[in-house]
């Protein structure tokens, strides 16, 4: 115990300021000595300098330190891996991964050995970790993890034990971690040494297995078209096997093949061929037959989730040279599902390169007829020259967009007038004249007209227009045509017509034009905001471009139901979108829209969707209902929505999407040694197997922890001190009044 003060001022000035006091005490009793007794007297003047020292001392604030020092025991943990690869048997009658764990502690009484040097605690982890008793261990007999995060699972235990002595964490595991961070960098951050114990057999042993290991697809198909996917299946200890390689649709086989195992081709390749022929979201499976003397089941299944659209929108993009114009541009039309795009690329004097979202792209055929210009509904011209078409070609176009298509060209060296488009149908159709030509090399931001900011195609910007990054480089085009709009100038650049065109349109016949001289609107993915307002101007401008008579004709259902993505992990925020609009393409008004979700393990789970103005998705579509759903397992999730209004049920939409994969336990199954060494050395611990285990006790070094409690006691606010304080004034009263000195 130590007392001591706060406000500890100098001694010597303490000291005299108390010595003075006394005598200041003394000095004022003085009189009164004369009439009462010696003894009455001296109480009164003991009374009185006791509380004025109990005054003094609680000035000062005094306060008491208590010093306790205990001695913590060590803990070590035991991190038993619980996932569903520990649920593999090597052997036809072969214990589980799991199980041979838990015998191995058992068998060396090695649970019993840690307990002699610390306190053990148990978890088991796949994902994360859950605390289990030591006692339980015997019933730990399910690993039911669908994927093994051994970073997170090795921080969460160190943090449960935060303030603790910990002295080692042992972790039994097959070491086929697929997910999280590097469990490798972790182990070397968390300075407590890690001892782990490897469970499973190595690459190479084992018996035979059969496995759907990767799938290679595009992500979004056309309806009606040709759809190609390509699977790769490993297999061991396999000879001259006939191998029946299926791709699913629920129970409905879709594409079917044959494969010959080997072992000395261990990885085969097979292509699967089929024509989607609803449009929505679906989850197909390539599966193969289960052997009779496979290890794993698991893996001989593997799922993934595709888009079927049907189009609204067909576009043909012509573009001279590779260039960021075409690369961006590309990407935002490939990405939307209501496109269908073909792209013509040249690359050389006589090289073309066709691109596009359909596996028909190359074999197309630059179109030459008016007939075949018409199968598409917008054609962007990039930087071409005019001698890459035909003349035929040229007024085959014009003819296109008369009879209700659009046509949109774009900046560049070898476009405008500098193409040689001056005096051609291309001329006619466009917004602007011509004129002799031009470039401009300067950055410049771009100027919205009183028009253009009244236009649909530049509504919605949060940020404004003229406050994205720069432009760079444009055509000098001489004027707008009578009947055009200018909806965007250069800020400061002007000819004897006014500020040049950045940006104008014109109806043409029964179609629409778009002249945009600049080459850099790419630049506007760099606002800082992933490029939404690139985005959104793409969009706002096809959106506005496309024909309403053609609209109708392709519009299909009432009600669609989409999400923000195509695949998410388990955990994900899934964002489901719903849009409701009548035959005309109108939003309906006063609609109820319910949500039903089917999970993988068979549950229902209902919800309502609430009207949205915004989504979190950016399509040419328009969505108005939406909610968000977090999935908490992997596997197939089947959503379906449903529009009604007053009672009367307007329609419905489903599709399927894939959260995780649910095999991926299984996707090698082999023990990892190598990582579980790593883990071991960067952390200064000991790799061991299941043979080698019964040592590990033994190289435990283990060390407690003393910790020193210190506890204060602050005496100058306690009550008992005012109360003596009060209690000594108040004797002092009393005995002057009995002695009748007040």
């Amino acid at each position: 115990m130590q007392l001591f003060f706060e406000r500890a001022g100098n001694p010597f000035l303490i000291f005299f300021l108390i010595v003075g006091f006394i005598v200041l005490a003394y000095l004022s009793y003085r009189g009164v000595y004369q009439t009462v007794s010696r003894k009455v007297g001296l109480m009164l003047l003991t009374f009185r300098i006791l509380a004025f020292l109990l005054l003094f001392f609680a000035l000062f604030q005094p306060v008491v330190k208590f010093t306790e020092t205990k001695n913590l025991k060590p803990y070590l943990v035991l991190l038993l891996d619980s996932s569903k690869s520990m649920g593999i048997k090597e052997g036809k009658d072969s214990p589980s991964r799991l199980v041979k764990a838990e015998e191995a502690l058992r068998k060396g009484a090695i649970i019993k050995k840690l307990q002699a040097k610390g306190i053990v605690k148990l978890f088991e982890f796949s994902s994360g970790i859950t605390a289990r008793n030591l006692q339980d261990i015997d019933n730990l007999k399910e690993a039911q993890g669908n994927h093994t995060d051994i970073a997170k699972s090795l921080k969460a235990a160190v943090n449960e034990l935060r303030g603790q002595p910990l002295s080692a964490l042992i972790l039994l595991s097959d070491g086929q971690n697929n997910g999280g961070e590097d469990p490798v960098k972790t182990a070397g951050n968390l300075q407590v040494p890690i001892y782990t114990v490897g469970v499973g057999e190595k690459k190479g042993e084992g018996g035979k297995d059969i496995e759907v290991s990767h799938i290679s697809f595009s992500k979004r198909v056309m309806v009606n078209n040709l759809t190609e996917i390509e699977a790769t299946i490993k297999s061991r200890n396999y000879e001259n096997k006939l191998l029946p390689v299926d791709l699913t649709l629920g129970e409905q086989i879709l594409a079917s093949s044959v494969i010959t195992l080997s072992e000395a081709q261990p990885t085969q390749k097979v292509k699967l061929s089929f024509v989607p022929r609803k449009v929505g979201r679906f989850v197909y499976t390539v599966t193969v037959p289960l052997d009779r003397e496979e290890v794993i089941a698991e893996n001989n299944r593997k799922s993934f989730s595709l888009r079927v659209t049907n189009p609204r929108i067909k576009v043909l993009y012509f573009e001279g040279a590779p260039r960021w114009e075409y690369k961006f541009l590309k990407r935002k039309l490939e990405s939307d599902p209501n496109i269908e795009l073909v792209s013509f690329l040249r690359t050389g004097r006589e090289r073309i390169l066709r691109q596009g979202t359909t596996l028909e792209t190359a074999s197309l055929k630059i179109p030459q007829s008016p007939e075949e210009f018409s199968e598409y509904d917008v054609i962007i011209f990039g930087n071409i020259k005019r001698d890459f078409f035909t003349s035929a070609q040229l007024a085959a176009i014009k003819t296109m967009v008369e009879e209700g298509g659009a046509f949109i060209m774009l900046g560049g060296k070898n476009s405008f007038g500098a193409g040689n488009y001056r005096g051609t149908p291309i001329e006619e159709i466009l917004p602007v004249s011509l004129g002799a030509g031009g470039w401009i090399s300067s950055k410049f931001k771009m100027e919205l007209t009183a028009e253009g900011r009244a236009y649909p195609i530049f509504r919605s910007s949060s940020k404004g227009w003229e406050n994205l990054p720069a432009l760079s480089g444009g055509n000098i085009v001489d004027s707008a045509k009578p009947g055009a709009t200018v909806l965007a100038t250069y800020p400061y650049r002007k000819n004897r017509n006014g500020k040049l065109i950045v940006m104008a349109v014109q109806n043409y016949g029964q179609g629409k034009t778009v002249a945009i001289t600049t080459d850099s609107t790419w630049r506007w993915t760099f606002s800082g905001r992933g490029g939404d307002e690139y985005s959104r101007f793409w969009s706002q401008l096809f959106r506005w471009l496309y024909p309403e008579k053609k609209e109708k004709e392709k519009e299909g259902k009432l009600v669609q139901v989409i999400t923000d993505r195509d695949n998410y992990f388990s955990e994900d925020t899934i964002y489901i979108t719903a849009r409701v609009r009548d035959e005309d393409g109108r939003l309906i008004p006063d609609v109820q829209v319910s949500c039903l979700i089917d999970t993988p393990d068979g549950k229902e789970v209902q919800l309502k969707m609430n009207p949205n103005s915004s989504s979190a998705t950016d399509s040419l579509l328009g969505e108005d209902y939406s909610l968000t759903f977090v999935p908490k397992k992997r596997g197939t999730y089947k959503i379906t929505v449903k529009a009604s209004r007053k009672e009367q049920l307007l329609g419905e939409d489903t599709l399927s999407l894939l959260v995780g994969d649910p095999s991926l336990e299984f996707r090698n199954t082999w023990l990892n040694e190598r990582l579980l060494r790593r883990l071991a050395t960067e952390s200064r611990g000991r790799y061991y197997d299941l043979e080698t285990v019964d040592k590990l006790p033994d190289d435990i070094v283990v060390q407690g922890k003393v910790v020193t409690q210190v506890r204060e006691k602050k005496l100058w606010d306690s009550p008992w001190l005012f109360i003596s304080f009060l209690v000594l004034l108040t004797l002092e009263w009393s005995i002057r009044k009995t002695q009748q000195l007040i």
